[in-house]
């Protein structure tokens, strides 16, 4: 058997007034598994390849699975996150694991950098992610650093309330917009204002604001109209120029939605 748990939250909602949710899948992977509701009713026998939908999420609909995912039978890790496990055996020790973390989050090597913030993420600790949205020489890895914080925010309020004093202690009174941008937006948010702010922030003189900007408009459009958070602002122009045109004809909008659940080829489930 293996167990598919995916925290969610509701998208432009402030994470602390959520309490935490889970989506739940139970995959049988080889032979033959049982499974019977603590509330009773019959029990339900899964021969493999089979999937158990335990816990909806939300707006999306199940269909026939068609194999297993990958991450049941092989390791998904990344080349760069298996070298940089190999350090991380060498240096980590039980003692000191957190302030081992903190000092690879500043290695100069891309991967153990990567690895160590991300980790420290899981682990409720934010401060080195507010740093690096202000590191020009971060732009690669913005958008896995980013997605790794904005899933602690679906962990429940107190794992969202670490973010929040971390941007608030590293930024001052500019904490609580970046942190806001960290939400999401629902299209009536878009419509309420929140596509024009996104839009203004691409331009504004702080990386983070831009930085932040930028990767919601690329989840919400999926494109990126060839914009970079860390150009220059007379390279930035043209490309701050096209979302601007996006915005004037109401195109800063998600795309229709899909009830299709992700594939059964994606990746590992979220730590």
């Amino acid at each position: 058997m293996a167990a598919d748990v995916r925290p969610f939250r509701i998208a432009g909602v402030n994470p602390e007034s959520q309490s935490p949710s889970a989506a739940v899948d139970l995959y049988c992977s080889t032979g033959q598994a049982t499974w019977s509701e603590a509330s009773g009713g019959e029990p339900k026998t899964l021969k493999s390849p089979a999937r158990l939908v335990v816990v909806p999420h939300p707006g999306e609909a199940t269909e026939p699975m068609k194999e297993l995912p990958k991450w049941i039978a092989s390791n998904q890790i990344t080349p760069l996150d298996e070298r940089a496990s190999r350090t991380f055996y060498k240096v980590l020790d039980d003692q000191n694991i957190l302030m081992k973390l903190k000092e690879m989050a500043v290695d100069k090597r891309a991967e153990n950098r990567s690895l160590a913030i991300r980790s420290l993420a899981h682990l409720g600790q934010f401060e080195e992610f507010v740093d690096v949205l202000n590191d020009p020489d971060q732009y690669s890895a913005w958008a896995p650093y980013t997605d790794s914080v904005e899933a602690a925010l679906a962990r429940g309020p107190e794992s969202a309330s670490r973010v929040r004093a971390a941007f608030e202690k590293k930024t001052g009174d500019k904490g609580g917009d970046l942190y806001r941008l960290l939400w999401g937006y629902t299209p009536a948010d878009l419509e309420a204002g929140g596509a024009v702010t996104l839009v203004e922030d691409l331009d504004h003189e702080d990386l983070p604001y831009r930085v932040l900007a930028f990767w919601n408009l690329k989840n919400i459009t999926g494109s990126t109209l060839t914009y970079r958070p860390e150009a220059p602002p007379m390279v930035r122009r043209q490309a701050v120029q096209r979302w601007r045109d996006r915005l004037r004809e109401g195109q800063i909008k998600p795309p229709a939605p899909s009830l299709k659940r992700p594939s059964a080829n994606d990746g590992p489930p979220p730590g």
